[in-house]
C-alpha cells in the first residue's frame, strides 16, 4: 500500500504528460501558429529593452535608508566623481594653468558634469586680521609671478586643496570631476563619459598616456566594458559549444537543429518576459539567456536520446514519440521543479537585481520545459523515422560515457564502503575550503594587474591620497544649526576621531573651512581654536562668500 501511495503522483504526472503530448501532436499546426505568435510578441517586446545597470537601483532599490540618502544627497552635491591624475606637470607654469582652464571648461560643457575642481580654480584663502581675500590659485600665479614659490607653498600646505590636488611632492596634480546627481544613471554610460573626459584633456594639450583616471565611476567603466564584452561573446560561445557537443554525441544534424531551435525560442520568450517586467537589462540579467540556453538544450537532448532508444526497442514512430515524451517528460518535469524553486529562491534576496533575476530564471526554466515538451514531439512527428545506430557505430563520446558509467556502477556496488569514505573525505575538504572563502568586493581587483585601470589606480595610490570617498551627512534639528558653535565643536571632535582610524587617510568638512577663515582673520591661540559665537560663524560665512568663496553654494 505504501508503494502505491508513493507512486500515485508519478502515475498522475505520466498520465497528464501522455495526454498533453497526444493533444499537442494532434493539433500541431495550431500549436505552431500559437508559438510563432508568442515568439513575434516577445521579439517586439524586446525592442523596448535598454542595456543599463544603475548600481543603486540594482542593489538598493526601494530600501528606505537608500531613499533617505538620496533625499539628503539632493540637498548637497553628488557622490559620483571621476578623478584625473596628471603625471609630471608644472602647475606653476602659466601655460599649464591655461591648458587646465581650457580642459575644465570643455569638461564642464559635458551634459552630465556639474563642476570640475583643479589647482587652477582652487580657492586660496588669504589676508590678515580683519581682512579676508579668496583668490584662485591660477589667478595668483599669473598676477604675482614673483611670489610663485610662496603661493605654491601655501597651496601645498592647504588641507582643503593641496592634500587632495597635489601628489608626488608637487610633481603631479589631480582634477576632480563632479557629476550631476542621478541615481538612475546606468553604469553602461560610464565608458563613453570617461572617454569624453579623456578627449577633453587630450584636446587641451595633455598627453593622454599621462592622464590617469581613478574613482568608482572610472573603475566601473572598465569593469562594464569587460562585462559587456564577456556577455556579448558568452551567448554565441555557449550555443556553439552546445551545438558541437550535441553533434559529437549523436553524430546527426537533426538533434542539433531541434535542440538549438527550441533553446533559442525559449531564450526569446524569457527575455521578452524580462523586458516586460523591467525594460532595463542589467549586467546580471544579461547572463539569463546563456542559462536558459543550457537548461533548454538539456531537456531536448533527453527527449532525442529517449526517442532513439524507444525506436531501437522496436516501437513504431508514433508510439516512440508518445513513450519518450511521457517517460522523459515526467522526469524533466520533476527536475525542472527543483531547478525552478532553486532559481525562484534567488528572488527572496533583498535586492532588486536578484529578485528580478530569480523571477526571470524561474520563468525561463518553466518555458524551456514547456517548449521542449511541445515542439520536440511535433518535430518528431514531421520528420521521417531516423535510421538506427547499432552499438558498434556509436560515437566516441557515447561509448566513452557508457563505459564510464559501467565502471562507476561497478565501483559503487563492489566497493561501496570505500566510495562512502572517499565522499566523506572530499566533503571535509570542501567544508574546509568554504571556511577559507573570501568575498572580494573591490571591483578594481577583478581586473588584470596590467589593465589600464589597475595601472592608473596604482599610480594614484602611490602619489596621492585615496580616491575612495565616503560622504557623511550630519543633520541639525534647527533651521540654522550650522551656526551653532556647540555643533561645530562636536563636528570637530567627530572628524578627529574618524581621522584617527588606521584605514582613513584624511577627513575634510566645513570645520576645516571655518578654521581656515578664523585663523586668517584672528590668528587665534591655540592654533585649533574655533569661533565661540553664532554671530561670528555667520559673519565668517558671509565674509567668505563676499570675498569670492563658493563652497557654500
Amino acid at each position: 500500500m505504501l508503494v502505491i501511495v508513493c507512486q500515485c503522483p508519478l502515475v498522475l504526472c505520466s498520465g497528464a504528460m501522455e495526454t498533453y503530448i497526444r493533444v499537442v501532436v494532434r493539433n500541431r499546426f495550431v500549436v505552431i501558429a500559437l508559438c510563432v505568435l508568442i515568439t513575434a510578441l516577445s521579439l517586439n517586446q524586446m525592442r523596448n529593452a535598454t542595456f543599463g545597470s544603475s548600481l543603486g537601483q540594482m542593489f538598493l532599490g526601494e530600501n528606505p535608508e537608500y531613499q533617505a540618502y538620496l533625499e539628503r544627497l539632493s540637498d548637497f552635491a553628488t557622490d559620483e566623481i571621476i578623478v584625473l591624475a596628471l603625471e609630471n606637470v608644472d602647475i606653476t607654469s602659466p601655460d599649464t594653468l591655461d591648458r587646465l582652464d581650457e580642459a575644465v571648461d570643455k569638461i564642464e560643457e559635458i551634459e552630465e558634469v556639474d563642476r570640475v575642481l583643479s589647482v587652477s580654480n582652487s580657492q586660496q584663502i588669504m589676508g590678515g586680521p580683519g581682512l579676508l581675500r579668496v583668490r584662485k590659485f591660477g589667478d595668483l600665479i599669473r598676477s604675482e609671478p614673483e611670489n610663485t614659490s610662496e603661493i605654491f607653498k601655501n597651496l601645498a600646505e592647504d588641507p582643503l586643496t593641496g592634500a587632495l590636488l597635489l601628489g608626488g611632492e608637487g610633481k603631479h596634480t589631480a582634477l576632480v570631476v563632479e557629476l550631476i546627481s542621478d541615481p538612475d544613471r546606468a553604469g553602461e554610460t560610464a565608458p563613453a563619459l570617461v572617454a569624453e573626459i579623456q578627449d577633453a584633456m587630450v584636446s587641451s594639450g595633455f598627453d593622454g598616456d599621462k592622464v590617469h583616471k581613478v574613482g568608482i565611476l572610472s573603475v566601473m567603466a572598465s569593469v562594464i566594458q569587460e562585462s559587456i564584452w564577456s556577455v556579448v561573446h558568452l551567448l554565441p560561445l555557449v550555443l556553439l559549444a552546445l551545438v558541437f557537443t550535441v553533434y559529437l554525441m549523436f553524430r546527426r544534424i537533426w538533434p542539433v537543429f531541434v535542440g538549438g531551435g527550441v533553446a533559442i525560442i525559449a531564450v526569446i520568450w524569457t527575455m521578452g518576459f524580462s523586458v516586460f517586467l523591467e525594460p532595463q537589462i542589467s549586467i546580471a540579467m544579461a547572463l539569463a539567456p546563456s542559462v536558459i540556453l543550457i537548461v533548454s538544450m538539456s531537456d531536448v537532448i533527453h527527449l532525442c536520446s529517449a526517442y532513439l532508444l524507444e525506436l531501437k526497442d522496436g516501437k513504431g514512430k508514433d508510439e516512440a514519440i508518445l513513450a519518450s515524451g511521457t517517460d522523459v517528460g515526467t522526469a524533466c518535469l520533476y527536475t525542472s521543479f527543483t531547478t525552478f524553486f532553486g532559481f525562484a529562491a534567488i528572488s527572496f534576496v533583498p535586492a532588486p537585481v536578484f529578485r528580478l533575476l530569480g523571477i526571470v530564471l524561474g520563468f525561463g526554466v518553466g518555458t524551456a520545459l514547456l517548449l521542449a515538451m511541445t515542439l520536440t514531439p511535433i518535430f518528431f512527428s514531421f520528420m521521417d523515422k531516423p535510421p538506427l545506430v547499432i552499438k558498434d557505430e556509436r560515437s566516441l563520446i557515447q561509448r566513452g560515457i557508457g563505459n564510464t558509467l559501467d565502471v562507476l556502477s561497478r565501483i559503487s556496488t563492489e566497493r561501496s564502503r570505500s566510495v562512502i569514505v572517499g565522499f566523506v573525505a572530499v566533503s571535509l575538504l570542501v567544508i574546509y575550503g568554504l571556511s577559507e572563502l573570501n568575498f572580494e568586493t573591490r571591483l578594481i581587483e577583478r581586473l588584470a594587474p596590467d589593465h589600464p585601470a589597475r595601472v592608473d589606480n596604482d599610480f594614484f595610490r602611490e602619489n596621492f591620497r585615496s580616491a575612495q570617498l565616503l560622504d557623511l551627512y550630519v543633520s541639525s534639528k534647527d533651521k540654522e544649526g550650522l551656526l551653532d558653535p556647540v555643533l561645530f565643536a562636536k563636528l570637530k571632535k567627530l572628524q578627529e576621531s574618524i581621522d584617527a582610524r588606521d584605514d582613513v587617510e584624511g577627513v575634510y568638512s566645513v570645520v576645516d573651512l571655518i578654521h581656515k577663515v578664523h585663523h586668517t582673520l584672528q590668528n587665534p591661540e591655540p592654533e585649533d581654536a574655533l569661533p565661540k559665537t553664532r554671530q561670528a560663524l555667520a559673519q565668517y560665512i558671509l565674509l567668505f562668500e563676499m570675498a569670492g568663496g563658493k563652497d557654500f553654494d
